[in-house]
């Protein structure tokens, strides 16, 4: 019986880590998918990863709406991203 208790929890051990790697990769790969309509300025695409109320605040904090961020990323103001280091903390 304690054989088969410590099974069943050593399983459901891997099964939430294996759960959880592949949320974080999911993420990963959204976030790509985001970086690569921002480079190609894919104003379709970026909707949809944004809401209509979204808004940003930049490096010197000025704010950009929703309709602001789209024409902004539309106009190819970015030549290059990329990811260089993900920590995803759940």
């Amino acid at each position: 019986m304690k054989s088969t208790l410590a099974t069943l929890l050593l399983l459901a051990s891997f099964a939430t880590a294996s759960s959880a790697q592949n949320t974080d990769e999911q993420i990963l790969r959204l976030e790509q998918a985001q970086l690569e309509a921002t480079v190609k300025g894919d104003s379709a695409a970026l909707s949809e990863f944004m809401a209509e109320d979204y808004f940003e605040v930049g490096p010197s904090g000025e704010t950009m709406s929703y309709g602001q961020a789209l024409d902004t990323y539309k106009s190819g103001v970015f030549a290059s991203a990329k990811i260089e280091s993900a920590k995803i903390r759940s």
